[in-house]
């Protein structure tokens, strides 16, 4: 699973592979069993914020994983799975 939000101009990006969690943001990577000591790593912030950041991640995958694709049907333009999470994406920042 993956999630992207918007980080102090920049996106922080979470992924999710089996227990173990990466974080990235602007080139920089760490990964950890704790969504909350990665983000404290890479940000080398200690502060509540953290906390806050993991919750918006998490929130932002589950809301991913929720959204089912949708087709195009007889030509018509519709809206995909993609489009979605950038609206949402822009809607919660």
């Amino acid at each position: 699973m993956r999630a992207v939000i918007s980080y102090n101009g920049s996106e922080l990006e979470a992924v999710l592979e089996g227990e173990r969690w990466t974080v990235r943001r602007s080139g920089a990577e760490r990964s950890s069993t704790s969504l909350e000591v990665a983000l404290t790593r890479l940000l080398a912030d200690h502060s509540p914020r953290v906390h806050s950041l993991a919750a918006q991640l998490i929130e932002m995958m589950l809301v991913e994983a929720q959204t089912p694709p949708i087709e195009e049907t007889n030509g018509a333009s519709v809206m995909t799975r993609g489009s979605y999470r950038s609206r949402r994406r822009r809607r919660l920042q």
